[in-house]
């Protein structure tokens, strides 16, 4: 797996030297390679290596197709997603913001396009905990995706799946259920059962049910995602380590303490060499790794990890909208 990845980053850094080489920088053909580069990186978790490259696509269609040309758009929105993906919050809002007025008022309000931009502000929304702001977004994009593209289309499903995780976040189960049951469905159907789209909404449906207190439903999907990831992106991609402390916490719910522990303590070593100490992931994991421990009478272990979680949560966000954006993340 590893190997097959580095492959392909260097397949593509090679097209793009190329191109440079040949065309310069700021040509359209280069500028979609780099594009294309830094989303794979993207896609195999290496956003501090991607970042640079969508910055760099997006300052040079600004500076040849303008501010409000489809592809610069497109760049705009790219590259807030990518900050978004880095919990960087406060850079991603004015991106995506950007990227939806122009989309609407260039393209239309239900062009696919405009229909991604507004979704991907609604994961914005969502991830700063304001769920009442992210709900007509999602609700507006499922619609149109409903509409233009069909209910079974993997971006209408990817829609279905986050305005079911929303409304997760919400305490709305009921409402939240079927939703998720859909997406799982449509995806198994018309992207096959490891695709990573498809891991997603199993890890989202267990995540579910294991808040509807049904672990006996829950952990086979939970364990299902897990190995699927394993298996598709590795153990160290930031979807791993999430679907590694799901699982964890599930069997710590069960007091199924020593199965627990060594899928927590690979949660937190993961999140602290890929995301960072600080990380909302990262302090997820510490949180419940030091839950692990206070539940074993390991006192004096739990503490420090409770400490570290505590202040660092404190440091990020207030703890009302930590709570609104885990949840509405898919973590348990």
């Amino acid at each position: 797996m590893r190997r097959e990845a580095e492959q392909q980053r260097e397949r593509r850094a090679d097209e793009l030297a190329g191109y440079r080489a040949t065309l310069g920088d700021t040509h359209p053909d280069t500028l979609k390679s780099i594009i294309s580069l830094g989303a794979l990186l993207q896609a195999q978790g290496d956003l501090a290596a991607a970042e640079p490259l969508l910055r760099e696509a997006l300052a040079g269609r600004r500076a040849t197709l303008g501010d409000t040309h489809p592809d610069t758009l497109e760049s705009i929105n790219d590259l807030g997603v990518l900050l978004l993906d880095q919990d960087d919050l406060a850079a991603a809002e004015p991106l995506l913001r950007e990227a939806v007025a122009g989309c609407r008022a260039t393209l239309g309000n239900t062009h696919q396009d405009t229909l991604t931009s507004i979704n991907d502000l609604g994961a914005l929304l969502r991830a700063q905990g304001d769920l009442a702001a992210a709900e007509p977004l999602l609700r507006e994009v499922v619609a149109g995706r409903r509409a233009t593209l069909g209910g079974t289309h993997p971006d209408t499903l990817k829609t279905i799946n986050d305005l079911g995780v929303l409304l997760q976040a919400q305490d709305d189960m009921a409402a939240a259920e079927p939703l998720l049951r859909e997406a799982v469905a449509g995806y198994c159907e018309t992207l096959g059962e490891t695709h990573p789209d498809t891991l997603t909404s199993i890890n989202n449906l267990g995540v579910l049910l294991q808040a509807q207190d049904d672990p006996a439903a829950a952990e086979p999907l939970l364990r299902d995602a897990l190995a699927g990831r394993r298996a598709t992106l590795g153990d160290t991609h930031p979807d791993t380590l999430e679907s590694i402390n799901n699982l964890g916490v599930l069997l710590l719910d069960q007091d199924d303490l020593a199965a627990a522990e060594p899928l927590l303590r690979e949660a937190v070593a993961g999140c602290r060499a890929t995301l960072g100490d600080t990380h909302p992931h990262t302090l997820k994991s510490i949180m419940s790794l030091g839950a692990l421990l206070r539940a074993q009478g390991d006192l004096a272990a739990a503490e420090p990890l409770l400490r570290e979680a505590l202040a660092g949560y404190r440091e990020i966000t207030d703890l009302d909208s930590m709570d609104a954006a885990e949840s509405a993340d898919g973590q348990p």
